[in-house]
């Protein structure tokens, strides 16, 4: 879904996204109205959490937070919810890090909204494998764990034992026979708290990943013990671990729908580089996040080669003639986006665009006379300005 005036002077308008995120959610669905529509992912009585994206913060010309869930787009699916019967006590704004959350101010949203709001853990650790979600030998963690904090905010909710995917490697900084050095934990706030997730995701390049978009926003941010994926640049095993962890079934049951905010995108240096956003003002929504992120990586490597920059799947250190010396942004030894490939091949969604079914609508007209294309699609309404 593509709106001209979603961004305006570098500032996300409220009033557009809230009618792009309407249209789109009509679009996809085919319902009548909007309550018909969100109620085909979510009934009354449900607990349903909001999977936000804070990692990116950086405040561009206009105030613009560049690359995070916006609230603009965070208020719109609340207002969309509640208007479906969903009341705001059943809504849970979460993320993993408490600190990232909070940072981007998505608690005082949540007051200003009455919903609720979660977090997994503190903050980032390096080690990540304490299943409580502090860090190891945190004074904190024995007073905090599951009560509120003296400045009101909740305890951080940890990791289910339960619920977990393991692999062979570890972080170079745990020892591999500690008890959790293989496993990453799914967030009790997924097990336990919500019976229903909307995947809020931002179109980004990742250094490691290639693409930060529905798939990672699911890997790296509903388990623990993500940084052994990327922790230096010789050891990146994101292309195994994103489709292994999404497809654990707690989290393939409870995810009904993916929204990628395309308003602002990052294409290069993600997911902190303002100096490389730019403005597709486009929004993405799908229940394939496969399909999803195939579209997210075209749009990303369409803008690259605008600015003469090597495709994702040619990006990194030891590719030929790309070395570190031509750019401080390469820190990884190969990008990794055919993870969304493997991501289809193990089911997770569909992967071949003439497979995928699309639908490409546009709100409004673009200044100039600028031509927008629409073509057809079930699976996911997107817009975008034509070439």
């Amino acid at each position: 879904m593509f709106h001209p005036g979603s961004v305006v002077d570098g500032g996300l308008q409220a009033e557009p996204i809230g009618q792009t995120v309407r249209r789109a959610l009509l679009t996809l669905t085919g319902a009548s109205d909007e309550v018909e529509a969100w109620r085909r992912f979510i009934r009354p009585g449900e607990v349903v959490g909001l999977k936000v994206n804070p990692v990116g913060l950086s405040r561009g010309r206009g105030g613009r937070r560049t690359a995070i869930s916006s609230p603009e787009t965070i208020m719109a699916v609340v207002q969309g919810l509640t208007k479906a019967g969903i009341a705001p006590k059943d809504i849970v704004l979460f993320d993993r890090y408490r600190d990232a959350f909070m940072n981007c101010g998505y608690h005082r949203l949540a007051d200003r909204l009455g919903t609720r709001w979660a977090a997994s853990s503190v903050g980032y650790d390096e080690t990540q494998i304490d299943p409580s979600g502090y860090s190891v030998g945190d004074p904190g963690k024995e007073k905090e764990h599951g009560a509120a904090r003296t400045d009101g905010s909740p305890g951080v909710s940890g990791y289910d034992p339960e619920h977990f995917a393991e692999f062979a490697y570890v972080h170079p900084l745990n020892a591999p026979d500690a008890p959790h050095s293989r496993r990453s934990y799914v967030s009790q706030i997924v097990t336990r708290q919500v019976d229903k997730i909307i995947n809020l995701c931002v179109l980004k390049e990742h250094s490691s990943a290639g693409v930060t978009g529905a798939l990672k926003n699911l890997s790296h941010g509903l388990v623990n013990n993500v940084s052994r994926t990327h922790a230096i640049p010789s050891l990146n095993q994101c292309r195994t671990f994103i489709p292994a962890v999404v497809a654990l079934p707690v989290i393939r049951q409870k995810v009904v729908l993916h929204i990628m905010e395309a308003f602002v995108g990052i294409y290069q240096g993600g997911p902190f580089a303002s100096a490389y956003a730019w403005e597709p003002k486009a929004l993405m929504m799908s229940t394939d996040p496969v399909a999803m992120d195939r579209l997210a990586w075209d749009l990303i490597d369409a803008q690259r080669a605008r600015v003469r920059l090597p495709a994702l799947a040619k990006s990194g250190l030891l590719l030929p003639g790309y070395a570190s010396d031509r750019d401080e942004k390469e820190s990884f030894h190969r990008r990794q986006p055919e993870h969304i490939e493997l991501a289809g091949v193990s089911g997770l969604g569909v992967f071949r665009r003439t497979e995928a079914e699309w639908r490409r609508v546009h709100e409004g007209s673009e200044r100039g006379g600028r031509k927008l294309r629409t073509i057809q699609h079930r699976r996911i309404a997107l817009g975008e300005p034509a070439e």
